[in-house]
């Protein structure tokens, strides 16, 4: 099952938040043919230590679900909020801890209790696209919510600032596979090809 309906429910009542954020800064984050999306709001009601007010807006590859493909848990995603902000490894770290923390014990259901404190992140500055502001790669070692297993996440963190609109864009680019390999590419050119603006 995908990671779009293990949250629907409980993000169904975030929607019109969603939308009216959405609306209030025009963007467009592409959708390649085959990908699904995810919309809602910030903060997530699973992780408020993330101080950030505006849209999640999500891009889950095919395989995202099949753990049999090698786009397994391979998405990009973008915190589109209000205001211009500023970013560093520890900041990131404890935002990407709130995060995978929140998004494994928000789909519990029945699997069991996690241990305390079993979300781990290492962050550090790396070089980036052009667009960027700051860029940051790193490691995120969580449990997995679709099995209930330790999973280990790649990340690359692209921070943008559009001070027309006093909006800041936060891209993530996500998936278990190491840097060399051809997945990387298809979630670059998401993340490339953002727009911000009319």
């Amino acid at each position: 099952m995908s990671m779009k309906k293990n949250l629907f429910f409980v993000f169904l009542f975030l929607a019109l938040t969603s939308v009216v954020y959405a609306q209030k800064f025009p963007y467009d984050l592409p959708v390649p043919q085959g990908w699904t999306t995810e919309t809602f709001g910030l903060p997530p009601t699973f992780a408020k230590a993330i101080p950030y007010h505006g849209t999640e807006d999500i891009r889950f590859t095919p395989g995202w679900s099949d753990a049999k493909s090698e786009e397994y848990w391979a998405y990009t995603f973008v915190w589109l909020a209000q205001g211009i902000h500023s970013l560093n490894e520890t900041k990131l770290q404890e935002y990407l801890t709130a995060y995978y923390t929140g998004v494994y014990e928000v789909n519990i259901k029945a699997k069991p209790k996690p241990p305390a404190r079993f979300t781990r992140v290492t962050i550090h500055k790396s070089k980036g696209l052009t667009a960027d502001k700051e860029a940051y790669e790193g490691i995120v070692n969580t449990l997995n919510f679709l099995t209930g297993q330790p999973i280990q996440l790649y990340v690359r963190v692209h921070l943008r600032s559009y001070l027309d609109y006093r909006a800041t864009a936060i891209l993530f680019e996500v998936s278990p596979q190491v840097y060399t390999h051809a997945v990387w590419k298809d979630l670059e050119n998401v993340v490339k090809d953002f727009k911000f603006g009319k």
